[in-house]
């Protein structure tokens, strides 16, 4: 069950980084047929899926979604930091401040995280 957990997760994580793509460039052959809500809905249909199964199995993989986090958040900032620094525009306004906000809320909420792995990893010396 865990290993399909983390499928889900990655899943989601691509499927939001293909609609990032598809905002900075709609013209690409591959989005003459997709439209937005084909890639939306089934971002909110594997987000409620994993979020389900996380809930009713009590997986504990905070390790692995730790790790999910922080690659998927440096490959969001990093394509849209050399998309912007290229003069690429994003062309539905979907990369705005509100996403920067998220996206530092998020960084912020795995560090916290990321604290508590280590102190409950990390022994006691006394």
């Amino acid at each position: 069950m865990k290993k399909a957990i983390m499928t889900i997760h990655i899943t989601v994580y691509s499927l939001l980084l293909l609609l990032v793509i598809k905002d900075f460039f709609p013209s690409l052959l591959i989005f003459d047929s997709l439209t937005t809500t084909h890639i939306a809905l089934p971002i909110i249909t594997f987000a409620l899926l994993e979020a389900i199964l996380s809930y009713t199995t009590k997986t504990k993989s905070d390790k692995e979604h730790f790790w999910i986090n922080i690659i998927a958040m440096s490959v969001f900032i990093l394509f849209i930091l050399l998309c912007s620094l290229q003069g690429i525009e994003s062309q539905s306004g979907l990369v705005s401040p509100v996403l920067f906000i998220v996206i530092l809320y998020t960084a912020f909420e795995t560090y916290k995280k990321y604290k508590e792995m280590k102190k409950t990893t990390t022994p006691d010396p006394t």
